[in-house]
């Protein structure tokens, strides 16, 4: 463990906590901005993404050395935070965009542990609690008009079905017709793709033989309620909310020298079903498409170190 410039833990070394750091840290980043579709001929460009992260940690080793955990809690603040919204582009097609939500945050607590109970057998445990909100987001919501009505003619544009209250405007895009909008409130929303909680176990045991070390692995991992939606009503639907689960299984050998290894591995052992993307499309069409995580696969790696 690498404790340069951080102050250590006092210990008499009979203590259950041999050596460790505790640390507090604050910093500000950022995320450089660009150039995004929009439903003109124009493109539109979103803000950079400014953050600023405040973590208090503390990494400490003990029972003989055969035990190591490192904490972190965190706070993150975001401004101008870059999220992706649906719009109809100017060949008509329906695609996601790049906008910025003005304030949004995320909290939470990450444990990783790697514990060593017998010789040559390790074990890693980790978990993570996550609490995020978009605190201020004001979006453009579109939906396709199949009505007929043609914008300006003094027709009343119907609202979204399902959608908020607010006040329709429409344009008309080339190919596809009038494309109704307005301004919606969306800060009520989870953070996209920020599970509530997540927690992964593994094994890995390291046999030494005559040629080479073979180390068997196999992994378990969860992901608590990760929303992968867009627009607005495919995000309230609750449609594209899901948990992700995988157990995974690794056979690896290693040279005595440790410049050859050859790897077989099959994941999502128990082929879980859940969605990790699509279409959503609720907004704009009134339905949408999902994408399902990959079906068990199996596969094998080679890699060579000079």
């Amino acid at each position: 463990m690498d404790t340069a410039g951080q102050p250590e833990l006092p210990t008499d070394g009979t203590g259950f906590i041999e050596t460790g750091s505790a640390y507090i840290t604050l910093s500000k980043g950022f995320r450089s901005g660009g150039l995004s579709e929009s439903p003109t001929a124009d493109l539109e460009e979103f803000d950079p993404e400014e953050v600023v992260s405040a973590e208090l940690g503390l990494k400490f080793d003990a029972l003989d050395s055969r035990l190591r955990v490192n904490m972190a809690l965190f706070d993150l603040q975001y401004d101008d935070r870059q999220l992706t919204t649906i719009v109809v582009s100017p060949q008509g097609r329906i695609a996601g965009a790049t906008v910025n939500a003005d304030k949004s945050s995320v909290r939470g607590l990450e444990i990783e542990s790697t514990i060593l109970p017998v010789d040559n057998l390790q074990i890693t445990v980790n978990a993570a609690w996550y609490d995020g909100e978009i605190e201020k987001w004001e979006d453009v919501q579109l939906s396709l008009n199949t009505s007929g009505l043609v914008p300006g003619a003094g027709n009343d544009v119907a609202p979204v079905p399902s959608g908020p209250s607010c006040e329709i405007s429409a344009t008309v895009v080339e190919n596809v017709g009038a494309v109704e909008s307005c301004v919606i409130d969306r800060s009520d929303e989870n953070l996209p793709r920020l599970p509530e909680k997540a927690f992964t176990v593994a094994a890995q045991y390291f046999f030494d033989t005559s040629v080479g070390t073979v180390i068997p692995r196999l992994q378990y991992s969860k992901k608590f309620e990760i929303d992968a939606c867009f627009d607005r009503i495919s995000c309230t639907s609750g449609d594209f909310l899901s948990d992700h689960e995988d157990l995974s299984a690794r056979l690896t050998w290693v040279d005595r020298g440790q410049n050859w290894s050859v790897s077989a591995y099959v994941n999502n052992i128990t082929e879980e079903d859940y969605v990790i993307g699509g279409q959503p499309l609720y907004d704009a069409w009134g339905f949408g498409g999902y994408v399902y995580a990959p079906p068990r696969m199996y596969g094998a790696e080679f890699s060579f170190n000079w």
